[in-house]
């Protein structure tokens, strides 16, 4: 039998609403990639000739998810990817995490 007592995915689904509203706000179209039972993996598009820069999103997006590390970086870990996207890992708490991915818009 199948254990359905993950509540991570209705977790995240709640956060996709306010994170996708932001992201248009800032100029970028966000998308959800992967399962979503582990972490939330999510995928920024620059979606206007000029979008906001990414740590700004990056950060408008930690506002909502309520999480800042004591260094006041917003991601735990960054990584650099093919195609100009830039991945980052951000704590949402109760052992979620988010997989951030924005592509450079510049």
């Amino acid at each position: 039998m199948k254990d359905y007592s993950n509540s991570k995915p209705a977790l995240y689904a709640v956060y996709y609403g306010m994170l996708r509203e932001v992201a248009r706000e800032y100029g970028y179209a966000l998308t959800v990639h992967g399962s979503a039972q582990r972490d939330f993996d999510l995928v920024a598009i620059p979606w206007i000739e000029k979008p906001r820069p990414a740590l700004e999103l990056l950060g408008a997006f930690c506002d909502i998810i309520g999480f800042r590390y004591s260094t006041g970086l917003p991601y735990a870990t960054i990584e650099e990817r093919p195609h100009g996207r830039v991945s980052y890992t951000v704590q949402a708490g109760a052992d979620a995490y988010f997989d951030i991915s924005i592509i450079n818009g510049a």
